[in-house]
């Protein structure tokens, strides 16, 4: 019974903490990113264009801001070091080089098929990892320097990283909390090292970027070819957007519609590998 109030009253004050960035900060800064999609791609002209580069360039502008407070317009600055790492993160080559293509193809290789021990190996001695010792290093500097900058000012906290700075704990100076599950074995709360805080942001980059962009890469191609369906979901967001277009977060909330669009490409073309049907 403790154990379940103590998880319920955890959940329930994290469900209050994103409400309120939510609101806050986090909507606002997606919005500004969604403005700046749409304004590259009718830069375009009406010109065919390969929508998943714009897509890519939209994901990653988001979680650089909500996930690390990071301002910038990825689609036009293309060489900020959180884009060369983002990529190198996920397995994507940084260049156009055959051999940097051929190095990314191999930890892919490394991490998906071969054993632990040898990924091990081959990481410590040869750098042949999923992202490579200098892009967890820019990883490791950046989310420092953010946890640093909360500190200097507490009241600026408009990112997932800034959240977490107050469950940040060291470990040689905290004491576990321990509680003991009906089963007999432990649940222990003590808070979040360092290294912990970097594992949840980089999981927002290999989480988020490529399977976000890749979905709405296929729910603008499914608009595309059936333009009944996006004239009658331009006239439902049409009514609860404001004169300037505008819609807020509770408005969103409104559109199933559109959920249910999403829902439906998702369903056409899955993202994620279906290994679990087959298992």
């Amino acid at each position: 019974m403790l154990i379940q109030q103590q998880i319920e009253n955890s959940l329930c004050f994290y469900k209050f903490k994103i409400e309120i960035l939510t609101y806050t900060s986090m909507y606002p800064v997606i919005q500004r990113c969604s403005q700046r999609f749409v304004k590259h791609v009718k830069s375009t002209e009406a010109a065919p264009i390969v929508i998943k580069d714009y897509t890519s360039g939209y994901t990653m502008d988001v979680i650089a801001s909500t996930a690390f407070g990071l301002e910038m317009d990825v689609q036009e600055t293309t060489d900020h070091k959180f884009i060369y790492h983002a990529k190198k993160f996920f397995g994507f080559p940084t260049d156009d080089r055959i051999i940097t293509r051929i190095k990314s193809a191999l930890n892919l290789l490394i991490v998906f098929v071969l054993p632990q021990f040898i990924r091990k190996f081959l990481g410590l001695f040869f750098d042949m990892t999923f992202s490579g010792k200098e892009t967890s290093t820019y990883l490791e500097n950046l989310i420092a320097t953010i946890l640093d900058q909360t500190e200097a000012k507490p009241e600026k906290r408009n990112n997932f990283i800034s959240m977490c700075k107050d469950k940040l704990v060291d470990l040689d100076k905290v004491e576990e909390t321990s509680i003991k599950t009906t089963n007999g074995k432990k649940w222990t709360t003590r808070g979040l090292t360092r290294k912990e805080v970097m594992a949840n942001a980089a999981a927002f980059i290999s989480a988020g970027i490529e399977t976000t962009a890749s979905t709405l890469q296929f729910f603008f191609y499914l608009m595309a070819i059936y333009p009944d369906i996006q004239d009658k979901l331009y006239t439902l967001i049409a009514e609860v957007a404001d004169e300037n277009g505008e819609c807020s977060y509770e408005d969103m909330k409104k559109l199933e519609y559109l959920d249910w669009c999403i829902d439906e490409s998702m369903r056409m073309f899955p993202i994620a590998s279906r290994f679990g049907d087959m298992l």
